[in-house]
C-alpha cells in the first residue's frame, strides 16, 4: 500500500507515436512521477500506467507489437 505522500510512479508507453511529453507534464502537474518508457520491466513495476491515444490504431499495434509490449499493457489493464 503506498503512503499517502509517495509520487505515483507512472509509465508513459513510448512505442513511437503520441505527443509524450504533453503527458509526461500533465502528470507532473498533479503530482505524479512520470516516465516515459518502452522497456517491458519498468511498465509492469508502475503504479500506474499511460498508453496515450493516437488517430492510428493500426500503427500504433504495430508498434507495441514490434516492441513486445501487448502482454505487460494487457497485464496492467487487468
Amino acid at each position: 500500500m503506498m503512503r499517502p505522500r509517495e509520487k505515483v510512479r507512472t509509465a508513459i508507453v513510448d512505442y513511437a507515436l503520441g505527443n509524450l511529453y504533453s503527458v509526461q507534464a500533465a502528470c507532473s502537474k498533479v503530482g505524479m512521477e512520470a516516465l516515459i518508457t518502452s522497456d517491458r520491466e519498468v511498465i509492469k513495476k508502475a503504479d500506474a500506467v499511460i498508453l496515450p491515444g493516437v488517430g492510428a490504431f493500426g500503427n500504433a499495434m504495430k508498434n507495441l507489437r514490434r516492441l513486445d509490449l501487448v502482454e505487460p499493457l494487457q497485464e496492467a489493464a487487468a
